[in-house]
């Protein structure tokens, strides 16, 4: 996996550098995902989940990489054609539970960090939203196997546009719990987990290599694999 980073943001350069030790789901994705299946990468930024997932879907799988920052972007498709992959597709635009042009707020004092829901007075870029449940009408897709967002605290809007799809497909889904920024879009910080258990899903955190589930809401930011419920 060849990733391309020189930008001064905690989050691209360890992701350089450590690459799977930055994240237990990045480390463990071959858990998550076969040959051929086609994964969702939403707030892609440079690239480091689409390319261990492009990696382990093969040729005969697809990644589609959603990121609308124009920074992050460039260095997206950089670090794809860098690796020389063919199975993966590009969406320069943000997912919402709405269409329309949103305010794109860089957060966390770097270039490639940005969120639909950073705080007033901040640097804001205006992006084009759609819901997953449009976007995946219009690609044809006729499944998708695993999602993964990460989206500072904007997780409760990318999920509420996906709901049908999520219903009808039951992919895995790897989420971002980040109280604070959930907080700023005026939801719950339960919301993202309120709509997935809803609709029939269990919560797993990686510990020791192993998915362990979970049933009460963590206290502390984390990822969180959420897999459908075998009741369900």
């Amino acid at each position: 996996m060849k990733v391309e980073s020189n930008i001064p943001h905690i989050g691209s350069s360890s992701a350089f550098i450590f690459r799977d030790c930055v994240e237990p789901e990045l480390k463990f994705l071959d858990r998550l995902l076969s040959p051929g299946d086609v994964f969702i990468d939403c707030g892609a930024n440079i690239g480091v989940f689409t390319i261990k997932a492009a990696t382990l879907v093969g040729q005969n799988g697809l990644v589609i990489a959603i990121e609308p920052g124009l920074e992050s972007i460039s260095r997206l498709q950089k670090n794809i054609a860098l690796n020389g992959f063919s199975n993966v597709r590009v969406i320069e635009k943000v997912l919402s539970d709405e269409e329309g042009i949103f305010r794109l707020y860089h957060t966390g004092g770097g270039p490639v960090a940005y969120s639909l829901v950073g705080n007033e007075g901040a640097e804001f870029e205006d992006v084009q939203a759609i819901p997953l449940d449009k976007l995946i009408k219009e690609l044809r897709l006729d499944r998708f196997d695993c999602l993964k967002i990460d989206v500072e605290g904007a997780e409760p809007l990318v999920i509420s546009g996906a709901v049908n799809s999520i219903s009808r497909y039951r992919p895995k889904i790897i989420f971002e719990i980040n109280s604070a920024g959930t907080r700023r879009s005026g939801r719950k910080p339960t919301a993202a987990w309120d709509i997935l258990r809803e609709i029939g899903y269990d919560f797993y955190l990686f510990k020791q290599g192993q998915l362990s589930r979970i049933v009460d809401f963590p206290t502390a930011s984390c990822n969180i694999v959420a897999m459908p419920s075998r009741d369900s």
